[in-house]
């Protein structure tokens, strides 16, 4: 039972690592876009190297948090022990209270935002 409980702890750390990771680098996108229009329109000053680096890392953040968000879920999938062990689950108990779905929801999310994004970035836009 304590080994399955430090799988547990473990699998949950490393979640929460690379979630935490995923999070702060969406949050830096939109602050990096703003920073970058706001240099396009003379508001603020900074170095043409700086502004380009400013630019590539807003638009590569989005991109950077969606796959440490799929790297989280798939090493959390990995190290999570069965479900069915000694900790008092259930065979049913995770899959049918939507566990399961919650990660697998979490999984094409990770991968079908970044291809959504990307795609919408070819749309004509009215300026």
């Amino acid at each position: 039972m304590i080994e399955a409980m430090e799988g547990w702890d473990s699998a949950g750390n490393t979640y929460q690592f690379f979630t935490l990771i995923a999070l702060i680098s969406v949050m830096l996108m939109p602050i990096l876009s703003l920073m970058f229009m706001l240099y396009e329109r003379n508001v603020i000053d900074m170095p043409v190297k700086a502004a380009v680096v400013v630019h590539f890392s807003g638009r590569g953040a989005y991109y950077f948090g969606c796959f440490m968000w799929f790297l989280a879920i798939i090493l959390h999938m990995i190290l999570a022990p069965e479900a069915s062990g000694p900790i008092g689950m259930g065979q049913f108990d995770v899959g049918m209270f939507g566990y399961a779905g919650a990660f697998w929801f979490g999984l094409v999310m990770s991968i079908l935002a970044p291809i959504v994004h990307a795609g919408l970035y070819f749309v004509p836009q009215d300026n």
